[in-house]
């Protein structure tokens, strides 16, 4: 921590030591953390994003059916889908598509050095969508 500060020191205002950078954060998390607000605001999110989860993954279900693959269901904030009937080579094509509609979606393949999966897949996030938007 010290040749943390001592590298510090040069940038930030000289009447303050090191130990006070950032006082006015670690002041507002340790409140947060001390109130339950932290705890609190972590509980609704996880059942806000629970929400999401179920009805993106009801709305991929009714929409494509036996047609995806989904994988990353129980947890996180984005999920892998794969199309059975699209190829690898249809990836980026696919997804310029979904961005004329306004939905971001990422291709797979490019994030393998060698594809084991020839199927079309995906990261699809849906963290930010209202539940309202998501179908």
């Amino acid at each position: 921590m010290v040749f943390l500060a001592r590298l510090w020191s040069p940038l930030s205002d000289a009447s303050r030591s090191p130990i006070d950078i950032a006082s006015f954060e670690h002041e507002a998390l340790a409140s947060i953390i001390k109130t339950g607000a932290y705890e609190s605001h972590v509980r609704m999110m996880r059942r806000l994003n629970a929400e999401r989860r179920a009805v993106f993954l009801n709305a991929l279900a009714e929409a494509f059916g036996d047609e995806v693959d989904i994988v990353g269901t129980s947890a996180g904030l984005h999920v892998v889908v794969s199309f059975n009937h699209l190829t690898g080579s249809d990836e980026e094509r696919f997804a310029a598509c979904a961005r004329q509609e306004g939905v971001g979606i990422y291709p797979i393949s490019r994030l393998y050095a060698a594809p084991t999966d020839r199927r079309a897949g995906f990261i699809f996030g849906y963290a930010s969508m209202p539940v309202e938007e998501i179908g």
